[in-house]
């Protein structure tokens, strides 16, 4: 059963999600290879966006007593800033660090999906989807042969969460508006 809550503040989920959204469509073209991930414009996006945006989503949700939406938001957006910090430095990141970086994050993917499970159905393909790029990146970095080919998944799974996001935070502003499901998110699996 779910406790009902009141927010304090007003829900800060779309606004966390537009920020990912937009910070995933600035990484997909890097992992594609279209662009450079050093170029300055790309970094302060996925920075100010899926960083700062999803920390302050999770900061409110803190306060609105949302542990869940708190614990995304906060933690994939200092993911988000310390990748882009990163790639502003122009330095490749220790492929043994980062590897045990996206393991804690592919973990953390894991049991986070089991509350978004609980959700909608949109926002648990999200996190299936991102456990599907922490794996990816993972093989990437552990077998060098595996980078292209795995760039190119992650680059697609970044535009289909960004589509997703998109999509949720559209329901989450507009469905309530006009008091009709206009952007449907699909019934939580384990409702």
């Amino acid at each position: 059963m779910k406790a009902k809550t009141t927010e304090l503040f007003g829900n800060p989920t779309p606004i966390g999600l537009i920020g990912l959204a937009i910070g995933c469509m600035v990484l997909a073209p890097i992992e594609f290879g279209w662009t450079s991930g050093a170029d300055p414009q790309a970094w302060r996006w996925m920075l100010l966006t899926a960083g700062v945006l999803q920390i302050y989503a999770g900061v409110v949700d803190l306060i609105n007593k949302n542990v869940l939406g708190a614990t995304t938001f906060t933690v994939y957006g200092v993911l988000w800033v310390c990748n882009s910090w990163v790639t502003s430095a122009a330095m490749p990141a220790d492929p043994v660090t980062k590897g045990f970086i996206y393991l804690v994050f592919l973990a953390l993917s894991m049991f986070l999906l089991i509350g978004f499970l609980y959700v909608s159905r949109n926002l648990a393909l999200v996190l299936v989807e991102f456990n599907l790029i922490f794996i990816a990146n993972l093989f990437a970095l552990f077998n060098h042969d595996l980078h292209k080919p795995m760039a190119v998944v992650i680059g697609v799974l970044l535009v289909l969460v960004a589509i997703q996001c998109m999509w949720a935070a559209a329901g989450a502003v507009i469905n309530s508006m006009v008091g009709r499901n206009l952007f449907p998110q699909g019934p939580a699996p384990l409702s």
